[in-house]
C-alpha cells in the first residue's frame, strides 16, 4: 500500500506507519503502568495465545515507565509541532 513503517517490535511489525500526511498507531499511547494489570485481566486469553504472562507485562511496564513516558511526550510534541 506504500506506507512507511515508523515503529515495530518482535510482536508487531507495524506498530506505527505513515502514508503521506496520515499517521497510524497500532499501540496504546495512553497506557499507564497502573492500568496494565486490569488490562491483562481483561485480555488474559490473548496473553495466553501469545505465551505472555500478566507478571511479564506488568514488570515490563513498570521497568520502562519513564522511558515510555518520555517517548510519548516526544511523539506528541513532534505531532503538535506539525499541526
Amino acid at each position: 500500500f506504500g506506507a512507511v513503517c515508523l515503529a515495530e517490535s518482535d510482536a508487531c511489525t507495524n506498530q506505527a506507519f505513515r502514508k503521506g500526511k496520515a499517521v497510524a498507531l497500532q499501540f496504546h499511547l495512553e497506557a499507564r503502568a497502573g492500568e496494565i494489570p486490569s488490562w491483562c485481566d481483561a485480555y488474559a486469553e490473548e496473553l495466553a495465545q501469545e505465551k505472555l504472562t500478566k507478571q511479564q507485562i506488568v514488570a515490563a511496564a513498570r521497568n520502562n515507565a519513564d522511558s515510555i513516558s518520555n517517548l510519548n511526550r516526544q511523539l506528541l510534541d513532534n505531532f503538535f509541532s506539525l499541526i
